[in-house]
């Protein structure tokens, strides 16, 4: 399988995993300037920011899976999406992470993974 497979194939797996918790999708491989956002999901008044990650390695280096400079472009497209999409202006946000296993079995889910604003 592919990159591009195994991430489409993660993300539909994560997005199932969102949804059984109460989640719905309001976007999907979000793109602007500074890169993209894997899903939005949304429960009532809370607006998540999900990366999904694919992981290779053991459970025990997951948080190497998520750089500075990867939170900055997440943190900066959701603000992206945000200025496009007032409807979600009163939304809590968070930004939170999933990460699978090859076969695309939800090995963690990381609610409010890391805060938003400027790093």
């Amino acid at each position: 399988m592919n990159t591009t497979r195994r991430g489409l194939n993660g993300e539909s797996r994560a997005l199932a995993y969102l949804e059984s918790r109460g989640q719905r999708l309001v976007a999907r491989n979000y793109r602007s300037r500074h890169g993209e956002i894997d899903l939005i999901t949304r429960e009532p008044a809370h607006l998540h920011f999900v990366e999904v990650k694919n992981w290779r390695m053991g459970e025990e280096n997951l948080e190497y899976a998520i750089g500075k400079t990867k939170r900055r472009r997440i943190i900066h497209t959701a603000e992206d999406f945000l200025a496009r999409n007032h409807a979600f202006a009163a939304d809590e946000k968070q930004y939170d992470v999933i990460y699978l296993k090859n076969d695309g079995q939800v090995v963690r889910y990381l609610p409010h993974a890391f805060e938003g604003g400027h790093s």
